[in-house]
């Protein structure tokens, strides 16, 4: 199969984040579907924010948009960090779920 960054599973799109600019993202840590080690640590669930990353602790969200975070030592995963604001109703909102990949169970933010 083709690799590909962005799918469009409908599991990927199953939950959403209201409308916000920064501290957005979702109260209760979320269930990945698997088990994941990041930073030698096992998890099994994460925090979905608003500016591009997923957390892995509450403490570990960030919650406004800080273009250096290499000394935060936080627990997150940041493929896409940036100032994401989805306020205008012409915007898209951040999305989320759980679905497979290649017959193997994934999870995503888009």
């Amino acid at each position: 199969m083709l690799a590909q960054a962005v799918r469009t599973n409908a599991g990927f799109r199953a939950s959403a984040l209201e409308r916000g600019d920064d501290s957005v993202f979702t109260q209760q840590a979320v269930p990945l579907g698997f088990t994941v080690t990041c930073f030698g640590v096992q998890r099994s669930s994460a925090f979905v924010t608003s500016n591009g990353n997923v957390a892995f602790t509450k403490d570990g969200i960030i919650s406004s948009y800080t273009p250096a975070f290499n000394n935060l030592r936080r627990e997150i995963i940041a493929p896409f960090f940036a100032d994401v604001d989805t306020r205008n109703a012409l915007s898209d909102v951040v999305r989320y779920g759980r679905d497979t990949v290649d017959g193997r169970p994934a999870f995503a933010a888009n």
